[in-house]
């Protein structure tokens, strides 16, 4: 039931009543917070320009690329099974204690720029670059293109209640068993230029726009 901000000089956590802040001098590697997950045995993990840091209980662990992270810039986190964290910066970056796995383009993502990851509840693993949306998935690698209606530069990723992707782009894009579907401003979106997407507990789609591929 905790909140957790990431920020240009750490980051703070609000646990209904009150506000403690972690920052470099408490265990971070570094106070810029990029991403933030907590992965499926309770520890959590942010990820910042130089590395990964990992808080178990009141225990600091730090990773970088000396370590096995594809790249020290992180830009994204999420969690799969069995504690297992997938981080995404330069490169896609699986931990799976105690070992680092990284994966690259162009032998298997569409880019190494990794804006968004979400592991989807049927286990696929979708990954979010500056040139397309790579997708992982029984051991197999699959690329989706523009040419599926999505723009190169994917910003943001979400699974709603109802197991569909939303892919933030240039558009917003949902991803219903396998078919595709773009929204514009034509069909009611207030700009193109897609920067986060939120679905919420009641089947809501919120969605904040910024300024895209930058």
């Amino acid at each position: 039931g905790n909140m957790w901000f990431g920020t240009g000089d750490g980051v703070s956590k609000f646990d209904g009543d009150n506000w403690s802040t972690y920052t470099a001098a408490n265990g971070l590697i570094a106070d810029p917070v990029n991403a933030i997950g907590e992965d499926t045995m309770g520890s959590m993990w942010f990820g910042g320009p130089y590395g990964v840091s990992k808080l178990d209980g009141s225990t600091w662990t730090t990773y970088t690329n000396a370590d096995g992270l594809a790249s020290n810039y992180t830009l994204a986190i999420d969690p799969g099974d069995n504690g297992v964290m997938w981080t995404g910066g330069t490169g896609i970056s699986k931990f799976d204690s105690p070992t680092w796995s990284t994966y690259l383009y162009p032998d298997l993502l569409a880019g190494n720029w990794i804006n968004s990851i979400v592991i989807d509840t049927e286990g696929h693993k979708w990954f979010g670059t500056r040139t397309g949306l790579s997708e992982y998935f029984a051991d197999t690698w699959s690329t989706h293109l523009p040419t599926t209606g999505l723009a190169s530069i994917i910003t943001t990723m979400a699974q709603d209640g109802a197991g569909r992707l939303w892919v933030g782009s240039y558009g917003l894009h949902v991803l219903d068993g396998n078919t595709w579907t773009s929204y514009y401003t034509t069909d009611g979106l207030v700009s193109n230029a897609i920067d986060l997407v939120f679905p919420d507990e009641n089947g809501n789609i919120w969605v904040a726009y910024g300024r895209y591929g930058e």
